[in-house]
C-alpha cells in the first residue's frame, strides 16, 4: 500500500531538529510508513516516532498554504491511479 504524510505530520518532519541526520530521518519514515495503519501517516505517529508531545503545529500562512498544496498533489496522484 502506498502512503503518504498528512500536511502536519510534513511539517513537523520538516521543522524537527534532527542530530542524526539524514540516517535519522530515514529512519522515521520508514517506522512511520511500517506502522500507519492507513494510508496517510499521522501527524501523532510521527510525534511517537521523534519522541515528542503532542503540541499544535505552528506554522506560518505561506508554509501552511505549501503543506496543503503537496498533500492534495499526493491524494489526487493516488486517486488518479486508483
Amino acid at each position: 500500500m502506498r502512503k503518504i504524510y498528512a500536511p502536519e505530520a510534513v511539517e513537523l518532519l520538516a521543522t524537527a531538529d534532527w542530530p542524526g541526520n539524514i540516517r535519522q530521518l530515514q529512519n522515521v519514515v520508514r517506522q512511520n510508513v511500517a506502522l500507519s495503519q492507513t494510508p496517510i501517516v499521522p501527524v501523532e505517529l510521527v510525534q511517537q516516532s521523534l519522541g515528542a508531545a503532542p503540541v499544535a503545529c505552528l506554522r506560518s500562512t505561506k508554509r501552511a498554504t505549501s503543506s496543503r498544496a503537496v498533500y492534495l498533489s499526493q491524494i489526487l496522484q493516488i486517486t488518479a491511479a486508483t
